[in-house]
């Protein structure tokens, strides 16, 4: 004889349908701006189109490398800010998620796709606390305050939005 247990919609769903738009609206542009803050920050900066300085009679003096170039990150910083990005990019609604499992399902037929699709989400989750936590512990830079909140919010993203969709269908 199976046993089941029914818990009715009302305990999981609490979220009406509006509400969970919003909140997912909101984690989605919330978890955007900061690592559009933090891509700012490493990308160098353009020259300005047209040289607005008066002329002087001076010699121009030529300016060296250091001075023309980004501020340094670290490379782990950096790597990081990526994970962050495209851990943001697959959670993006409408992004093909199924593509990615069918494609590790070649390597591993003998492991459900179910499984394989929950051992990913589970990586993800953790990466992105361990690096909200680097963020949080690790060394002092200028990447440190939106690479954190945006890792925070992509993690909340992470385990909300199943639960948001899934009020946005019923």
């Amino acid at each position: 004889m199976e046993r089941r247990v029914i818990v009715p919609d009302a305990l999981i769903f609490l979220v009406d349908h509006r509400l969970a738009f919003l909140a997912l609206a909101a984690l989605i542009v919330g978890a955007a701006v900061p690592l559009a803050f933090a891509w700012a920050q490493v990308l160098p900066e353009e020259a300005p189109p047209f040289d607005a300085s008066p002329p002087s009679r001076a010699p121009a003096r030529p300016q060296s490398r250091d001075e023309t170039r980004c501020p340094k990150h670290s490379v782990v910083t950096i790597a990081l800010l990526v994970f962050v990005t495209l851990s943001y990019a697959i959670q993006f609604p409408g992004v093909p998620r199924q593509v990615g499992v069918r494609w590790l399902k070649s390597f591993v037929p003998e492991i459900a796709p179910a499984w394989i699709s929950w051992g990913i989400e589970s990586v993800f989750v953790l990466l992105n606390a361990g690096v909200a936590g680097y963020a949080v512990f690790g060394p002092k830079n200028s990447l440190r305050v939106p690479l954190g909140i945006s890792a925070a919010l992509v993690l909340a993203l992470w385990v909300l939005a199943h639960t948001l969709r899934h009020s946005l269908t019923t």
